[in-house]
């Protein structure tokens, strides 16, 4: 069930990014989270805790993304903020419980993980949208790097502080 959930959100990733202009985009996303939340989440009994979590997850996302068209490293054009990115950050918490979980250990796994697959994902998905500008020196490169490694490892370890039981020694 693992795998089949994972290509799902893959295959909302590269939808979102290619057709996400479309406002239905986003509502399916929401439609993704909320049945991941029903179907998976629920049996874990993980809560409005976990929904808080993801909330924070999706916002600081958005954030991020906002921060790196201040300093012009990522574009959209005149939009605010695109849809594309809506539709990839609402389903991003999905990730979590099933996945992301194994780079809790050791750490600075999760700093790597961030940090080589955040920036190839902005990556692929400018190369995909058109609509979506990235630049691509050295320092914006570095700049996205080093920001999704702190990024993911902050994400991960208040995932794991607040989800996940602790080991008996």
């Amino acid at each position: 069930m693992k795998v089949v959930k994972l290509i799902i959100i893959q295959i909302f990733w590269y939808v979102s990014i290619k057709y996400g202009d479309q406002y239905f985009i986003p509502v399916v996303g929401v439609s993704l989270y909320l049945t991941d939340f029903l179907i998976f989440k629920k049996t874990e009994k993980l809560g409005i805790k976990y929904l808080i979590f993801s909330l924070i997850l999706i916002f600081s996302g958005m954030g991020m993304d906002k921060v790196f068209e201040a300093l012009e490293v990522l574009g959209w054009g005149e939009k605010f903020y695109p849809l594309e990115l809506v539709g990839v950050w609402v389903i991003f918490p999905c990730y979590y419980y099933q996945f992301f979980k194994k780079f809790s250990s050791p750490l600075w796994l999760s700093f790597l993980m961030g940090a080589v697959f955040g920036p190839l994902a902005y990556y692929s998905g400018a190369n995909i949208n058109p609509s979506l500008n990235l630049q691509t020196s050295f320092t914006e490169i570095s700049l996205l790097s080093t920001s999704w490694g702190i990024f993911f490892f902050a994400s991960i370890c208040i995932f794991n502080k607040s989800f996940m039981k602790p080991i008996d020694r």
